[in-house]
């Protein structure tokens, strides 16, 4: 029994050696350097040329692949070049036993991948499809269950202006590659990077080859952005730095799926940056942006500006920026809107402002606090435009383009594209220690100089620099302000349409007088108390209708005056009502002048320039309740007939109509009337105290019953009352007049009125005419 036991032994032992020399045998030649190098080899030679320095099998730790050089030719490694310095490959030793080389886990230390021309993402997933349908892989195999890992991988992919793909270097990456639930049909991703320029980061893929799709997590976490990170992108990065020289921490996230199924190529991706204290400056505008903090978000092609703030510094001057917008990132579609509250304008940061801020500097010079909205729109088919509110807060202006400076303007200044609109702004203009409250209204459009402006000014109190103001900015002459001498106040509505031919500007002034006075001691005229409105415009100043006090009683008429003519024409219409002359008197300091009465009265005058000469008028003037003794021609009649005139004899009325011309009054008719005398006449006084005056006096009955007879004195019945009549003629001056009498033969009838007696002179038929058209 014993022998078949032992020989059962040897048999068995026999068995179990000549299974493990066979299994050494087979195993030696599976894993001997060159087996290995062969397998791989044959593996790979598909994609390109491999070049392995040195291949061993070590039981411990696996197969050993030392310096590997891989340049591919076709398949995903087309323009691709790989090296590594170590790569363990470790197997399932069961397997390897039962005669099947299973491996379980790939590990590349160091590695090194160069893209010398990168494809786009669809042509990789679509070559990372093709590589697994080559290999024929099952969805389900325990082929790299462990996966593979690659530790501090070096990454090159060198620009394609092709496809705007910027030069990217990459090291310190550790990733690890794993089918999920050990299929293939899912294949999972962890790693990170540790880059000494692009800094660190995190992110985990899923790759779905069949389909094929792919989706990527990446997070970092304060990456420094600054010139040497950023040109490392030469396309994006690059132009990112020139356009704002961004320099700070940001935390970056980035979850972005690709999908090629049935060749659809879908996209979508969600990107979040957040901001953390960045500094930046933007190169159209030399205000520099510190702490710029924030959310930046990108999803389906468009980037989410939300909740930046940042401050800008002005001068000596902060402000608080809020930023938030849209943009297309596949199109031209984008809208920017940005509010600053507290803003400090001036000319350093106007003239930094694109497009329009350089004009808005040059034509109205603003400085001072507004807050501002500014917003930017482009779209597909339309350029950008730009739409900025100003809500001014005690800005001062001081635009050349205007006759005085402002000060303290509120409200809101519209700006759009070329376009600057004002509504309901309010402010102050000064002049003269005073300030004066304004309303604006207008639009102005800086490209062409077109403008359009509506300002009111109340409670204007006119002097005398203002009207040189005045005067420089309108048609108006100095020489108009200095005969008509005004002052007072007054509520101004300007009306202005400018162009960029200065000479095609026009604009209307709206004047409406409030207890306003002109005077002119030369010509012996003044209005005070004046109310009405006064239109003024580059042809001519006029009123339709004025209202004033004047000695005591009131005027009230039209007057215009032509200003684009040299010398300047006037005209108008004025009626006189209840004037006393006494006030006349007092108002001129007319020393040992006496005056009394009360005067109405209607003038109708034209005229050109200051000189009398070139003064037209004809009118009509009544006075009543005067004294005899106050008009010196009576003085000089009764003087002539050696005669004193009763003290403080009264006439009921005195009327005369009348015509100016060539420096002369013309006296169509003129009747005075009281109950001693009554006179009537007509001829020229000149302006210069020259007389041409032939009288009518008519005595009553009874007058020189007590007087010796005297002069040529003739009885008549004049309108049913007998009067004792004569005619004389006055010339001279007013200051030396000469009397004489003129003789008439009597009539055998009664007359209707003195006129009749009246001898005909060379001059009648045109004083008739005068006479019937002043009557009109």
């Amino acid at each position: 029994m014993k022998k078949i036991v032992f020989i059962i032994f040897v048999c068995f032992s026999l068995i179990i050696a000549g299974a493990g020399i066979a299994g050494y045998i087979f195993i030696s030649k599976l894993t001997s350097d060159e087996a290995i190098k062969g397998r791989i080899l044959d593996a790979f030679q598909n994609l390109g040329d491999i070049h392995i320095e040195r291949a061993h099998f070590n039981f411990a730790e696996g197969i050993l692949l030392e310096d590997i050089f891989l340049s591919g030719k076709s398949g995903i490694m087309q323009n691709k070049f790989f090296k590594c310095q170590k790569v363990v490959i470790e197997y399932d030793l069961k397997r390897l036993l039962k005669k099947e080389f299973n491996v379980v886990k790939i590990i590349a230390i160091n590695p090194e991948l160069t893209v010398e021309k990168p494809a786009g993402i669809w042509e990789l997933l679509d070559g990372i499809k093709e590589g697994f349908e080559n290999a024929n892989l099952p969805l389900f195999s325990d082929v790299l269950h462990n996966g593979i890992e690659a530790r501090g991988l070096k990454v090159h992919i060198k620009e394609n202006p092709e496809l705007r793909n910027p030069e990217i270097k990459l090291s310190g990456i550790n990733i690890s590659f794993m089918p999920f639930a050990g299929s293939f049909e899912n294949i999972t991703a962890r790693g990170t990077i540790a880059d000494e320029h692009m800094g660190n980061y995190s992110f985990s893929m899923k790759m779905c080859p069949d389909i094929p799709a792919l989706s990527i997590t990446l997070d970092a976490h304060n990456m420094t952005l600054n010139e040497e990170f950023l040109c490392l992108f030469p396309f994006y990065g690059k132009h990112i730095w020139d356009e704002y020289q961004p320099e700070g921490k940001v935390n970056f996230s980035c979850i972005a799926s690709f999908n090629n199924k049935n060749n659809q190529e879908k996209i979508d991706y969600d990107v979040t940056i957040h901001l953390n204290a960045l500094n930046a400056i933007y190169k159209d505008l030399s205000l520099p942006a510190s702490n710029v903090n924030g959310v930046l978000k990108m999803s389906n092609n468009t980037l989410y500006i939300s909740n930046i703030t940042a401050y800008i510094k002005n001068g000596d001057y902060t402000s608080q920026v809020d930023l938030k917008g849209t943009v297309n990132l596949s199109g031209k579609e984008k809208i920017i809107v940005a509010n600053v509250p507290n803003l400090f304008i001036n000319k350093h940061f106007l003239e930094n402002i694109p497009r329009f801020g350089k004009e808005v500097w040059s034509k109205l010079q603003p400085t001072g606090f507004a807050d501002i909205t500014f917003q930017y729109s482009e779209g597909e088919d339309t350029n950008g435009n730009i739409f900025l509110v100003a809500d001014c807060k005690d800005v001062a202006v001081n635009s050349p383009e205007m006759p005085f400076p402002l000060s303290y303007i509120n409200g809101p200044i519209k700006f759009c594209n070329n376009i600057i609109l004002l509504k309901n702004t309010s402010g102050f203009l000064k002049y003269d220690n005073q300030h004066i409250f304004m309303e604006i209204n207008g639009i102005y459009n800086i490209e062409t100089e077109r403008k359009m402006l509506n300002v009111n000014i109340p409670n204007v109190v006119v002097t005398e620099n203002f009207l040189n103001i005045l005067s420089e900015k309108t048609a108006i002459k100095q020489k108009l302000w200095d005969i008509l001498n005004p002052r007072g106040k007054a509520n101004l509505t300007v009306v202005f349409q400018g162009f960029k031919e200065a000479e095609r500007n026009d604009y209307t002034v709206e004047v409406n007088l409030k207890d306003f006075e002109i005077r002119n001691d030369t010509y012996k005229f003044a209005l005070w108390g004046i109310d009405g409105r006064l239109d003024i415009n580059k042809e001519q100043l006029y009123s339709k209708h004025i209202n004033a006090n004047c000695w005591g009683g009131n005027v009230d008429g039209s007057i215009s005056i032509k200003t684009n003519t040299e010398p300047y024409k006037y005209e108008g219409e004025l009626t006189f009502s209840r004037i006393v002359l006494e006030e006349f008197v007092k108002k001129f300091n007319l020393e040992g002048k006496q005056l009394s009465g009360i005067l109405d009265g209607r003038v109708k005058y034209h005229g050109y320039g200051s000189d009398l000469k070139d003064f037209y008028a004809e009118g009509q003037i009544n006075i009543t309740n005067g004294y005899l003794s106050d008009i010196p021609i009576i003085l000089n009649i009764f003087k002539f007939f050696n005669l004193r005139l009763p003290q403080k004899e009264t006439f009921d009325t005195a009327k005369l109509n009348f015509s100016v011309k060539d420096n002369v009054v013309n006296i169509i008719e003129g009747i005075i009337s009281s109950d001693t005398v009554d006179l009537v006449g007509k001829g020229d006084i000149g302006l210069n105290g020259t007389l041409g005056v032939t009288v009518v006096t008519g005595f009553e009955k009874g007058f020189f019953s007590q007087l010796p007879l005297i002069g040529n004195l003739f009885d008549f019945v004049v309108g049913g009352v007998r009067k004792q009549l004569t005619v004389v003629e006055i010339k001279g001056t007013i200051s030396d007049p000469e009397i004489h009498p003129v003789p008439f033969k009597p009539f055998r009838k009664s007359i209707k009125n003195m006129f009749e007696v009246m001898p005909n002179t060379e001059n009648s038929a045109n004083n008739t005419t005068i006479k019937n058209r002043t009557s009109q």
